[in-house]
């Protein structure tokens, strides 16, 4: 699958965008088992930078972020009807563009 490149700009000026866009990636099954990895590296500095108690990334950011604990659920919810859609037109859902598209609405930084 191919998705639209980030503006240069995007993770510079918001870099809280890229651990949402990661953590709707995860919610929806479509995040990479080596940018989990990384994040998985960064827990510990995550865990410090929100001042959260978590075991693991997905946590933390929930924590730090306040999400509900039905977050990932909805998120998921709206990832399949987004498909259901795109397939109804003959195109195909690209996962990260879905993302960014959630996070940008869902979170205005």
């Amino acid at each position: 699958m191919t998705s639209s490149p980030p503006p240069p700009d995007r993770y510079a000026e918001k870099p809280m965008y890229m651990l949402l866009d990661c953590y709707v990636l995860w919610s929806i099954g479509e995040l990479s088992d080596e940018l989990d990895a990384k994040l998985t590296v960064i827990t510990p500095s995550l865990k410090s930078a929100f001042k959260v108690d978590g075991d693991d990334w997905r946590q933390i950011v929930a924590a730090g972020m306040q999400l509900p604990d039905d977050f990932s659920d909805e998120v998921r919810r709206l990832w399949r009807d987004n498909v259901e859609r795109f397939e109804a037109a003959g195109a195909r859902a690209v996962p990260l563009d879905f993302a960014r598209a959630f996070v940008d609405e869902a979170f205005p930084l």
